[in-house]
């Protein structure tokens, strides 16, 4: 693959995640919500334990500081909710709120909307074949990382 190739590559996946987070984004407004603050709803759903908010922050791609904005906004708003860690009370687990129940439906449609928007005729083969590719580019950058990274 030419340097020129691989300079397109990463420039077209910084294009399709920017975006991804600017029609997102839009697409939430109505409801209030940013693209880092669906993130972080996605994040938790299904989660009866929560999250430590370290992990939180490392599995939205946030610093912890800006972490602690997003769930100021959500809290107020009743969408998530900050608790003492049983085991350890240095750390505070972030869970869904009550009122997040009623609000994640329709989130996920947005979410399913966009996706099948994006994807519009582009076969299913190209599509599994740009993952693979992804997937395995993905595992070489982490292994970059080093362990405890």
């Amino acid at each position: 693959m030419s340097d020129s190739l691989r300079d397109s590559l990463g420039a077209q996946i910084g294009e399709m995640a920017r975006l991804w987070r600017l029609n997102m984004g839009r697409r939430l407004q109505p409801h209030g919500l940013s693209f880092p603050q669906w993130a972080v709803l996605r994040t938790l759903a299904g989660r009866d334990e929560g999250m430590v908010q370290r992990d939180l922050a490392d599995a939205v791609g946030v610093d912890g500081s800006t972490l602690v904005g997003i769930l100021d906004r959500l809290a107020k708003a009743e969408l998530v909710e900050r608790r003492e860690d049983a085991q350890d009370r240095r750390y505070k687990r972030v869970y869904l709120g009550a009122a997040a129940d009623a609000l994640l439906p329709a989130l996920e449609a947005i979410h399913l909307g966009l996706r099948q928007e994006l994807y519009a005729g582009i076969p299913e083969d190209e599509l599994a074949a740009c993952l693979q590719v992804l997937d395995r580019a993905v595992a070489q950058g982490r292994a970059l990382e080093g362990p405890g990274a």
